[in-house]
């Protein structure tokens, strides 16, 4: 029997970790983990302030996943343009390897030195994060102005961004891959395997538009790994998460509906 290969968002893992997921259902499913969901992990504070729910985490990724996509987001992205293209998967299985001496040790014989040393590793993630967010969310300001004086929300509707979106992903892989593989991957805006990014894509494009068009809504610090988490998500996939604001922009979003595991 074939099974239908589903992309897991992080919080899927954490749900069967609680038990909320009965895993004899899913024996039809292949179930798919990614390197955002590995290192997402690998940073969250869980780790230091309930080492239980994390361990059980691990335990649900290793007893659950039928394959773990080990591939960062960019290399990925590049690899599906340029073929001769071969991903590290080094760091992927450095962390696996990590998470195996993990669930091998007593979380109370770890050293306290080294618990420090993750804490400050975790602490400087969040810091990351936020130094993404807070500039989207200032950039948002003259955004929204603009749109006030330029025919408002109902022009900005007719708008379409997914050129810019295009070349917002490209010129990231570009700089990403003259900064990390010493080789220039410059993907082409009309490359036809744009058309595996569909999902990725027109989140993208959907996700910026309410955010332009809405006063009250911000960027969060955790939308920037869930949004590039769908970089992995091929047309023929499904795509299951248990955050309500992406499972309602997919069902809102016409064509991407078709995305959502359970829909």
């Amino acid at each position: 029997m074939t099974r239908n290969k589903v992309v897991c968002d992080l919080n899927v893992w954490y749900e069967f970790a609680k038990g909320t997921i009965n895993p004899n259902l899913l024996s039809h499913q292949y179930l798919v983990a990614t390197f955002v969901n590995i290192t997402e992990l690998a940073q969250a504070p869980n780790m230091i302030k309930n080492p239980r729910l994390f361990g059980n985490v691990l335990f649900a990724i290793k007893r659950n996943y039928s394959s773990v996509i080990k591939a960062n987001p960019w290399e990925y992205l590049i690899q599906a343009f340029f073929n001769d293209f071969q991903p590290d998967i080094s760091v992927a299985n450095k962390i696996l390897s990590g998470f195996d001496a993990y669930m091998d040790t007593s979380p109370n014989s770890i050293p306290i030195n080294v618990i420090e040393e993750t804490r400050v590793e975790i602490n400087k993630v969040i810091s990351e994060k936020k130094s993404i967010s807070e500039p989207i969310n200032n950039a948002l300001i003259p955004v929204r102005q603009n749109i006030k004086e330029t025919g408002g929300k109902k022009q900005r509707h007719k708008r379409t961004t997914i050129t810019s979106w295009k070349r917002f992903l490209s010129d990231t892989a570009l700089i990403y891959s003259k900064e990390f593989l010493d080789k220039e991957y410059k993907i082409e805006l009309d490359h036809p395997s744009w058309r595996h990014f569909e999902l990725l894509i027109l989140t993208f494009e959907e996700y910026f538009l309410r955010l332009e068009i809405s006063n009250n809504r911000k960027f969060h610090m955790n939308d920037w790994p869930d949004l590039i988490n769908l970089v992995y998500v091929q047309p023929s996939d499904k795509y299951w998460t248990f955050e309500n604001k992406w499972n309602t922009l997919f069902r809102e979003t016409g064509s991407l509906a078709k995305y959502v595991y359970g829909a």
